[in-house]
């Protein structure tokens, strides 16, 4: 993969974006979203010593990681994978309908680009992935979570009000990743993108979420009322923590 072949990606996706509305607010988010997690997979990618010829294609696994979204906010309005699961679908529309050479005329790279895009947003992974397909799995869903942060803080506000479900803290002291199903309040919520931090990956992640200070633009869009500020700042001083273990570790 060259620097040509990338070139050609963002043309192909910039065409694609465009047969949607985007004056819709969701479809303006993802769009810009989508570059920034390209950006992020860059970055994580050198920061992992990857080959030019890798970086280029995380790069573009990253341009191309939700590109399912865009039909799902069309048709639901929302980012919900329960109704629409993108990364499904957005498998489905770059292989079973072969537009994937669209972005790419090298077919070498697709069955790691495939299964990247296809698991980049499950909480659980099977056994059966290839060695060199599961580097790229685990990059992409360490790059979009860190690029969820940012979105988050860009774009939506959040409540804690201390009310968190006894399943979801529990998870959470377990340093666990949170599932969605469990998510019953405002608090949840919150605690749900805290729980990213137990899925990330790699090590250099952690260190990339702090050159770039996502987490804590993260916190800066969660409204904390002062009966609940004791609460947060328990959960806040373990996610803290752990973004320091991991940097320590990197460095």
């Amino acid at each position: 993969m060259e620097q040509k072949d990338l070139k050609q990606a963002y043309l192909a996706f910039d065409s694609y974006v465009n047969q949607y509305d985007l004056k819709d607010t969701l479809i303006k988010m993802k769009y810009r979203h989508s570059y920034r997690v390209a950006e992020l997979a860059r970055k994580l990618a050198l920061e992992l010593y990857y080959t030019t010829e890798q970086v280029l294609l995380a790069e573009l696994i990253g341009l191309l990681h939700d590109i399912g979204r865009f039909e799902q906010i069309k048709k639901t309005s929302s980012f919900l994978d329960e109704k629409f699961d993108h990364a499904s679908y957005g498998v489905d529309y770059l292989f079973e309908q072969g537009h994937i050479r669209d972005f790419i005329t090298d077919t070498k790279y697709d069955e790691m680009i495939r299964q990247a895009i296809l698991y980049h947003n499950k909480l659980e992974l099977p056994d059966h992935i290839e060695k060199d397909s599961l580097e790229l799995v685990y990059l992409i869903r360490d790059a979009n979570k860190i690029g969820i942060y940012e979105q988050m803080a860009f774009s939506f506000a959040q409540t804690f009000d201390g009310n968190v479900s006894p399943k979801v803290r529990k998870d959470f002291l377990e340093e666990k990743p949170i599932r969605f199903e469990d998510v019953q309040t405002k608090a949840d919520t919150v605690i749900y993108y805290f729980g990213y931090l137990f899925d990330l990956y790699y090590e250099e992640s952690f260190d990339l979420l702090f050159e770039e200070d996502s987490f804590n633009l993260y916190l800066s869009c969660i409204e904390v009322p002062k009966e609940a500020e004791e609460s947060f700042k328990e959960y806040k001083k373990i996610c803290l923590d752990k973004i320091e273990r991991g940097v320590l570790d990197v460095r």
